[in-house]
């Protein structure tokens, strides 16, 4: 199999933190990425409103005449050394003011980052909005990270639709395996149309000609990209009740997957910056599992520089 990723690398890695207990994971889980991938460089950023303290608190408290950015770089440093040797993995400290979405997608464009790494907090702690955001516009891809992280990549589940993005999230997942010997497990959700009466058959009848035909979608898919089908564990999945968001990541869960790699989707150069609906859905769904994003940095940048100039 051609591995060649040259087009997609990952040596530059944003982390984005924001002085809670999540911080700690991130970190830790940017390490241990980053090693695998032999990232060349981290770079961490924290956004506050404002790094101006206010007159009557300077006054008050003159111990705290030290910029707000660099004691806010001191603790983070402190953090991070905890369990980053700088020796071992460069890194750059960056604390912004101003809005967080925009900081980060421009720290990014201007540091040339090829992966964006944001915790992921479980629904009732937070609206998750800058995540989400950042995930759908960012034009390089996206890893989002929950509290509850194991520190291990035994197990990547790649949803696949057979496109062309579900196979570069899958060559993203096969550059991991080289490194890693990580196992590759694919799912295919299927589901039976509108219609299906028409043909006679019950919805069970219709249900099975339906995986028959994903299996042979597989088959003509290893085939066109010269897989070798030894290096995957290929399950398909029913989606009775259209939510492929939700059949995605239980069957994730239930395979004891450590990593969901999925592509970003769209059919034109703009869209393809854009996140696809399946991979919105997963992250509705998913609060457990470290959810990649796949996207293909140099087809999104022209749209994005544009769409950051608006």
């Amino acid at each position: 199999m051609n591995l060649n990723f040259t087009m997609y690398p990952l040596k530059r890695i944003l982390v984005c933190l924001d002085m809670t207990d999540t911080d700690d994971i991130l970190i830790r889980y940017a390490a241990m990425f980053g090693k695998t991938v032999q990232c060349e460089k981290l770079y961490f950023i924290h956004c506050v409103k404002s790094l101006e303290l206010p007159e009557q608190l300077r006054k008050e408290f003159p111990e705290m005449a030290v910029p707000l950015d660099e004691t806010i770089t001191q603790q983070l440093k402190e953090n991070i050394s905890r369990h980053i040797n700088q020796d071992e993995m460069s890194y750059d400290i960056g604390v912004k003011d101003g809005n967080t979405t925009e900081n980060i997608l421009k720290w990014a464009n201007i540091k040339h980052v090829d992966l964006i790494v944001m915790g992921r907090k479980p629904a009732e702690l937070g609206t998750g909005v800058n995540a989400n955001r950042i995930a759908n516009v960012s034009p390089c891809s996206v890893l989002m990270v929950p509290q509850e992280t194991k520190m291990t990549l035994n197990k990547i589940f790649v949803p696949i639709d057979f496109s062309p993005y579900s196979h570069r999230a899958l060559l993203r997942a096969l550059t991991i395996k080289e490194k890693n010997d990580t196992e590759i497990v694919l799912q295919n959700v299927y589901n039976v149309p509108t219609g299906y009466h028409t043909t006679g058959k019950k919805y069970e009848e219709f249900a099975e000609i339906m995986n028959e035909n994903a299996h042979k979608s597989y088959e003509r898919f290893l085939k066109k990209n010269k897989l070798d089908k030894s290096a995957f564990k290929f399950i398909t999945t029913l989606d009775g009740d259209n939510q492929p968001g939700d059949r995605i990541a239980t069957e994730a869960q239930q395979n004891g997957a450590d990593l969901i790699m999925i592509g970003s989707r769209g059919r034109t150069t703009a869209a393809s910056l854009l996140l696809g609906s399946i991979a919105v859905a997963l992250l509705k769904y998913n609060y457990s599992i470290p959810c990649f994003i796949v996207k293909n940095k140099n087809e999104n940048m022209g749209f994005f520089q544009a769409l950051m100039k608006l």
